[in-house]
C-alpha cells in the first residue's frame, strides 16, 4: 500500500487502500469523514490490524488514517497532530500512546469509538484511560508538551483528567 498526500481535505496523510478506488459514499457536504486508527505498534502488520482495517474500510463514507507506515518517529505529538486533523478516532488497546491519542481526541470534542465493542467509548472506559495517563511516568512532561502544542484544548484536557467527561 502506498502513502499519498490528500490535496482536497484537511487531513494530510492517509493510507491508500482498495476503498480509495471503489464507490465511496460522501457526506452531504461532499467531503469524506477521516477517521484515525489508534492502535499499539505491537499490532502493526498483524491479523488484528488487518481485521480492524477491513472493518474501518467498510464504513463507506470514511477514509482511514493509519499511522503504520507513515514514518512518524517516536515523537508522540506527530501522532496527536494527525488525530487533530481527523473527524473521529477508532481505537484498539490501552497502551499509553493509544490512551494519549484517545484523550486528545476527547479534549478536541471528537467522537471516539472502540474497535473491540464496535461502539462509542463509554464513560467508564474514559475513566480507565484517565487513570492510565495519570500514572504514566511522563505525565508532567506530556502535560506541558500538550499545553505548548495544543493551547486551545489544554483546559479541556485538564478537565478530562479531573473527571469532567462532558
Amino acid at each position: 500500500m502506498a502513502i499519498y498526500k490528500v490535496k482536497d481535505t484537511k487531513c494530510k496523510y492517509v493510507r491508500k487502500t482498495h476503498s480509495d478506488t471503489s464507490t465511496v459514499y460522501s457526506k452531504s457536504n461532499g467531503k469524506y469523514s477521516y477517521v484515525y486508527y489508534a492502535h499499539s505498534i505491537s499490532f502493526y502488520n498483524t491479523w488484528i490490524e488487518k481485521d480492524d482495517l477491513e472493518f474501518l474500510w467498510s464504513l463507506k463514507h470514511t477514509k482511514v488514517v493509519n499511522p503504520n507506515g507513515l514514518a512518524l518517529g517516536k515523537d508522540m505529538f506527530q501522532y496527536l497532530f494527525l488525530v487533530k486533523q481527523c473527524d473521529a478516532v477508532w481505537y484498539r488497546g490501552n497502551t499509553i500512546g493509544v490512551v494519549f491519542e484517545v484523550l486528545t481526541a476527547l479534549a478536541m470534542h471528537k467522537p471516539v469509538y472502540s474497535l473491540e465493542t464496535k461502539g462509542k467509548m463509554q464513560e467508564y472506559d474514559i475513566s480507565y484511560f484517565v487513570n492510565i495517563f495519570r500514572n504514566n511516568h511522563y505525565f508532567n512532561s506530556d502535560l506541558l508538551a500538550f499545553k505548548v502544542n495544543f493551547p486551545k484544548y489544554y483546559n479541556r484536557f485538564i478537565k478530562l483528567l479531573q473527571g469532567d467527561f462532558q
